[in-house]
């Protein structure tokens, strides 16, 4: 099994994240913050140059966000304020997709739970918008890019034999990694696939899926609104 990061086989699995809509600057209060670079997908071992799409762009990771420390964290025990509910979507829209993205409501759910923060909900026009991008990448052998335009928070995965389960499983095991009384994360890992998973003010999903000329799958998911804003913590 390979991971990027999330998102992250005895398939090859790549996992990568674009991380929120983007705003013209921090000075003016009326405006939203800069949302947290995408970061650099991992590659552990060499897949067959046969399935292999083509290497994904350095980028560069706010230090605000994932900077390491150079000594080991120290467990947060400190009690956490009580989270402010979340105004959510109407119960007629929050029902599981049809396949193969059954269940991926629920496991997403699930992380969220864990921190206390409230559930999301499918959005149509959400997957359609995820769906649109997956079927680009699959004409672009199925390489791991990120949508210029930012208009949602976004994970992607790729590799054999992905589902729901599985996928969003690589993205939220990143939370090992990820300290929250630093809001950072271990150095040499990536937690941005899984901040977004729990994103506390994200309440919509959407995801799409293509088929890949050799058999593996590319996967986007986009959560609106986006997170992983530089300085805020996730939840």
């Amino acid at each position: 099994m390979r991971r990027s990061s999330l998102m992250k086989k005895h398939s090859t699995i790549f996992l990568c994240l674009a991380l929120a809509a983007g705003s013209t600057g921090c000075g003016n209060k009326n405006k939203r913050p800069s949302p947290l670079p995408a970061p650099t997908a991992a590659v552990p071992q060499a897949a067959p140059a046969n399935t292999m799409p083509p290497p994904e762009p350095i980028r560069t990771v706010a230090p605000e966000v994932i900077a390491p420390s150079a000594t080991p964290p120290v467990l947060d025990t400190t009690p956490k304020p009580p989270l402010q509910p979340i105004a959510m979507p109407p119960v007629s829209v929050m029902a599981e997709p049809a396949a193969p993205f059954t269940g991926i409501v629920a496991a997403h759910n699930a992380e969220r739970a864990k921190v206390g923060v409230a559930p999301l909900a499918w959005s149509a026009e959400v997957a359609a918008y995820a769906q649109e991008w997956a079927d680009s990448l699959k004409t672009q052998n199925c390489a791991m890019q990120h949508r210029s335009e930012h208009r949602y928070g976004e994970n992607l995965a790729w590799g054999g034999g992905l589902t729901p389960d599985r996928v969003v499983s690589m993205w939220s095991a990143e939370s090992a990694h990820y300290h929250y009384a630093s809001n950072a994360c271990q150095a040499g890992q990536t937690c941005g696939h899984y901040t977004q998973v729990v994103w506390r003010t994200s309440n919509q999903l959407g995801c799409g899926m293509a088929r890949c000329a050799n058999g593996s799958d590319i996967w986007v998911c986009n959560y609106n609104p986006p997170g992983n804003y530089i300085g805020q913590k996730p939840y």
